[in-house]
């Protein structure tokens, strides 16, 4: 049975201790393979067998202390609105702990102006109590939770190290020495400034899904139908297949269709990235958001909902934003560990601090500041933000990336595997010349060659079938038909056998074959019967223009181009000449083109397959990363890892410069998270910092690291031949 994927929208989750707790709890559930994303804050459910339960997966994030809502096509906007409410309700929160706090923090200021007094003690209490016990409510109750859950996440520093100094403040207030210094501005301080970090976060996080929501927009929510001859305005979700719509200039196309009447330009930019307007009229295919820039056109809908090109694409990037890259896993284990850690370097921080001076004072207020300038939070952002902003940039380039660890693989690449036929070439054959050998017209060679090609998709088919067209010859009846996949085809025309298909096959099947003498370093297909050898027919392919100096790019990276075709032994070695590519292999079967990748990864070398048909795909799935064009079969669409959209080679190397470019964004994060806890925890420790510093650094860490990949969204590559 077919495995069901779905999104669940996470609400409460406040730093990577959060999300793995719930992916833990999700994934011991039987049948439920589960990721849970912090920086979008959603969950992606993989129910292995076949059987979606929404409830169930609900019920276990609500057991954790969560709140988990599916995510269907139709509540995306409800969910930008409700993040939208909630950033609100965050930024009325941090004022009102602001407009409390700004008072307690006065003294401090007035300092370094040579002016020194003090607020009154219970003045102090009544102003720091609202913001500790409202103000860092979330922080109690987050804490809450994850204890229960046997772990412990950020709101457990915050909510531990806050209380700390106010219930010292507090014993001084009214038990102790009441000339001994007040800390109820330094929690109310830290509380406010969490959650101002927490704000510009949210708002941050928000960014960098950006291009996923350009997509989702582009489809336009209303469309004009035609029913029973009239006009009706109607949602496009209420589109169903074989509808008839108008689509007028200026509009976008609400879902993909075909043509029925009428002529435009289309700007397909948004989906391809190809600036330059594509002329269509009847019976050409249109897609979903796309623009119609002038004529009105009458289209009837083929494909609906989820089934659109539009929605696989976004479908697509969802699935890259929302996956773990394998360097998050390491990220994931010392985030389970980092704040156990931290509340035991707090522990004999304070015994250290009360061991050698004997001061309670300084030895709470400098565990404290451990336990407030730790921020796991910074640490969960790096690998994530920088995938999603990644994901979103390759969207934009025309570059469509399955999951993370397929964005993370191709910077790494070392040879790259080339199909043929449709991959460095156009894919579209000209029939150039044909040969008879045998006592038959033209005209009756071109019926049975049509005869044996009609119903074929393969370029070389569809090119006889154009060439017969063009001279009016019409297909015969034929019988045992039989297709030989990747070798050629066979049937009884008129009670007598034929064969059609490549040198090998036709030797293999004809009792007497004289191979013809022609210099031609085309491709040839050839016809016999079951004694002799009838005709061959020679067939021209151009080289795609961005080829050459797509290879000469690739080679300059230091990776190995290869050739791996089908095709004979002359053609390839013609195209491989003309591309500079040294290795190449000829006449090589679909299902040997699989076997021939698995030799290349053998020898340790990580593979990349580029391919466009469906005898492509088993190939593909084989290699370590597979590259599809956008024009290419379903099938091969599916198995690749990149779709490359634009249907461009030159997009190869820009994924491969894009990849690097993100692992190496990932790893600045990396840098500044794990150098900030360095540098930060230690100087807390020795009492350098007090916790209102701390806790200022604390709130800014993680917006440093979610700012640091939002400039990857500036990122251009920088390969000469290429057009950003």
């Amino acid at each position: 049975m077919k495995e069901v994927l779905t999104q669940f929208q996470i609400e409460g989750m406040t730093c990577t201790a959060c999300s793995n707790r719930i992916e833990k709890n999700l994934n011991k559930i039987p049948g439920i393979k589960a990721e849970v994303n912090f920086a979008s804050e959603k969950a992606t459910i993989h129910f292995l067998d076949g059987k979606k339960d929404i409830a169930l997966i609900e019920k276990s994030v609500e057991k954790t202390g969560y709140k988990a809502r599916e995510i269907v096509s139709n509540s995306r906007s409800e969910i930008s609105k409700k993040r939208e409410l909630l950033f609100k309700k965050e930024l009325r929160f941090f004022i009102f702990s602001a407009i409390l706090t700004i008072p307690l923090m006065i003294p401090m200021f007035t300092m370094f102006l040579g002016i020194h007094f003090s607020i009154p003690a219970l003045i102090q209490l009544v102003l720091a109590t609202p913001v500790q016990f409202i103000a860092g409510f979330r922080f109690y109750k987050g804490a809450f939770y994850s204890l229960r859950s046997k772990s412990a996440n950020m709101d457990v520093l915050v909510s531990l190290g806050t209380t700390m100094a106010y219930l010292l403040s507090l014993y001084y207030t009214f038990i102790g020495d009441i000339n001994s210094h007040l800390y109820f501005e330094a929690s109310a301080t830290v509380i406010t400034l969490v959650r101002l970090g927490k704000l510009l976060e949210e708002r941050a996080k928000g960014k960098t899904s950006s291009a996923l929501e350009e997509l989702i927009r582009l489809q336009p929510k209303k469309a004009s139908v035609i029913r029973n001859s009239e006009i009706f305005e109607i949602s496009t979700d209420e589109i169903q297949v074989k509808d008839i719509f108008l689509v007028k200039s200026g509009e976008s196309i609400p879902v993909d269709g075909i043509i029925l009447e009428g002529s435009s330009s289309l700007d397909e930019s948004m989906l391809t990235g190809e600036s330059i307007p594509r002329p269509k009229t009847i019976n050409d295919k249109v897609f979903s958001g796309t623009l119609n820039l002038n004529g009105l056109l009458k289209v009837q809908a083929t494909e609906v909902g989820e089934k659109t090109y539009l929605s696989k694409i976004v479908l697509l990037v969802t699935e890259a934003m929302e996956s773990k890259a394998p360097i998050q896993k390491f990220v994931d284990k010392i985030s389970e560990i980092f704040v156990p850690t931290v509340v035991s370097i707090a522990v004999v921080t304070f015994l250290g601090w009360y061991f050698f001076s004997g001061d309670l004072n300084s030895s709470i207020i400098n565990a404290v500041s451990v336990l407030v300038i730790a921020c796991p939070c910074a640490l969960g952002l790096a690998t994530p933000t920088a995938i999603m902003v990644g994901s979103g940039k390759g969207s934009e380039l025309g570059i469509l990336i399955k999951d993370a660890t397929s964005l993370e693989k191709i910077g790494s690449v070392q040879t790259i595997v080339f199909d043929k036929t449709g991959t460095i070439t156009e894919g579209n054959f000209t029939v150039s010349k044909m040969e008879n050998y045998s006592n038959r017209t033209e005209t009756q060679i071109l019926e049975i060659l049509s005869t044996l090609e009609q119903g074929s998709t393969h370029p070389l088919a569809l090119s006889i079938l154009n060439y017969a067209k063009e001279k009016s010859i019409q297909p015969l009846e034929v019988s045992e038909f039989h297709n030989y996949h990747g070798k050629g085809t066979s049937g009884i025309i008129n009670g007598k056998k034929y064969f059609l298909g490549s040198k090998l096959f036709i030797t293999e099947n004809t009792k007497q074959f004289s191979n013809p003498k022609e210099e031609f370093s085309g491709t040839r297909a050839y016809l016999s019967d079951e004694n002799s050898l009838l005709s061959v027919v020679y067939l021209k392919d151009e080289i795609k223009k961005d080829a050459l100096s797509s290879i000469q790019i690739i080679q300059s990276m230091g990776i190995t181009p290869i050739i791996l075709s089908g095709d004979n032994k002359e053609s390839v070695e013609k195209t491989a000449a003309e591309l500079g590519i040294s290795k190449y292999l000829y006449q090589v079967l679909p299902e040997e083109k699989a076997n021939k990748i698995k030799e290349l990864k053998e020898n340790n070398f990580l593979v990349a397959m580029v391919g466009d048909g469906v005898n492509d795909s088993i190939a593909l799935a084989e290699a370590d990363i597979g590259f599809t064009l956008g024009s290419g079969s379903g099938v091969a669409i599916e198995t690749a890892d990149v779709t490359l959209i634009k249907n461009t080679l030159i997009s190869i190397p820009v994924a491969i410069q894009l990849s690097k470019s993100v692992i190496r964004k990932i790893k600045e994060n990396l840098f500044f998270a794990f150098f900030y806890n360095i540098v930060g925890i230690p100087l807390a420790a020795l009492g350098m910092l007090n916790p209102m510093i701390a806790g200022a650094a604390m709130a800014m860490s993680s917006v440093s690291v979610i700012t640091n990949s939002l400039l990857f969204k500036r990122w251009k590559p920088k390969l000469k031949g290429v057009n950003s």
